[in-house]
């Protein structure tokens, strides 16, 4: 799958996400980790975010279907998510449903990136009651 190691190993995400990218970025200061970019969009986001962490880490871009094949080299999974509800759930990408049960699957933690005002509560306004 074209993972090459290091302290965190490889870390799969799906698509394009500035709040992935940064928390990629920031972690390679300290870690050394592959990131595998799985590319189910047909506009190609996946491609920003690997030439974004390019310099950073080495990144390998895959096909979605090619992340339950490499999901037992993988450490981590690390999606973005549009919003976050009070009860936890995530509104994600198209994919991120089954790159979460390919992990748990596998017993990969899948964790989910979002800035601070994806964050909803009920009663605010736009979230349903």
């Amino acid at each position: 799958c074209g993972c090459l190691g290091g302290s965190l190993g490889c870390v799969l995400t799906l698509g394009a996400s500035p709040a992935v990218t940064e928390l990629l970025s920031t972690a390679a200061a300290t870690e050394h980790f592959t990131v595998l970019v799985a590319e189910g969009r047909c506009d190609g986001s996946g491609h920003t975010t690997a030439a974004a962490l390019a310099g950073v880490a080495p990144v390998v871009m895959i096909e979605p279907g090619a992340a339950a094949r490499c999901m037992p080299f993988v450490q981590l999974v690390l999606c973005a998510a549009h919003a976050v509800g009070e009860d936890g759930g995530a509104i994600c990408d198209i994919g991120a449903l089954t790159l979460a049960h390919v992990a748990a699957a596998h017993r990969v933690p899948f964790c989910v990136a979002a800035p601070h005002y994806t964050f909803r509560r009920a009663g605010t306004p736009g979230a349903e009651e």
